[in-house]
């Protein structure tokens, strides 16, 4: 014969207390995504496209990003071509909405013209990498650092919509504790290929650039493939050219 279960009676106390502890629950998810993101919410920034979790522009923490590795999000340039320091500015707002620490470790130039100019239709021709490190004030000492880093690229082939061109945003898993972060180069490419030409490169030659830190200093690396001997090395703030790192000791 079945035994009949009596059921346990909730009272109305319980099922409130109940909904209190969900409420706080969800209060302090929300701040804490906030407190490790260090996006500003009141700049929206809409992806075109996710690869993940679709929503709004901010990339989460190290924590978080299992969630959403990498989107796409309009580069509003009506190209084809466009001045990388265009390019550049569209980055920096991509990454500071994302993180607002967000700083450049390093950003690559496949190929530019003698006018500083890039081609957007070419996949990649322009990559850059963002990376933030800062203690959260409100954690405790050991649980209080927020690192984290993401690349950003020109694509065509990851546009949704009527864009044309994109950014394409994909996060890693990855800190960069001892490396110094570009912060706004003065030196046009441009005018870092002036320089160039000016310490001996030729003048046709098709070149790369690259911008990153490897001295003290924020420096653009300009290379000819397969002539090491035409490598040059540009301050990024004042455009002065050098054949070797030397010259920046």
């Amino acid at each position: 014969m079945p035994v009949a279960r009596k059921a346990c009676p909730v009272g109305n106390s319980t099922v409130m207390r109940l909904a209190i502890v969900l409420l706080v629950g969800a209060c302090q998810g929300g701040e804490r995504s906030k407190r490790e993101t260090g996006a500003d919410e009141s700049v929206a920034l809409l992806p075109t496209s996710a690869v993940g979790q679709q929503g709004g522009g901010q990339i989460p923490s190290t924590a978080a990003t299992e969630r959403r590795r990498s989107w796409s999000i309009a580069l509003a340039l009506p190209g084809p071509r466009a001045s990388f320091e265009e390019v550049l500015v569209r980055m920096r707002a991509v990454a500071t909405q994302e993180n607002r620490k967000a700083q450049p470790l390093h950003v690559t130039v496949k190929s530019f013209s003698p006018d500083g100019t890039v081609d957007l239709t070419r996949d990649g021709e322009v990559s850059a990498t963002f990376v933030y490190r800062y203690a959260d004030p409100t954690g405790r000492p050991g649980e209080d650092l927020i690192a984290g880093a993401f690349q950003v690229g020109v694509t065509t082939r990851r546009c949704d919509g009527n864009a044309r061109f994109c950014l394409h945003v994909s996060t890693f898993n990855h800190d960069f504790p001892h490396e110094r972060t570009l912060g706004t180069p003065t030196c046009t490419l441009a005018k870092a290929w002036e320089a160039a030409i000016r310490s001996g490169i030729p003048a046709n030659a098709v070149a790369s650039a690259v911008y990153a830190v490897p001295r003290k200093m924020p420096l653009i690396r300009i290379a000819v493939e397969g002539h090491a001997e035409l490598t040059r090395w540009v301050d990024a703030a004042s455009c002065r050219a050098e054949e070797s790192l030397v010259g920046f000791e």
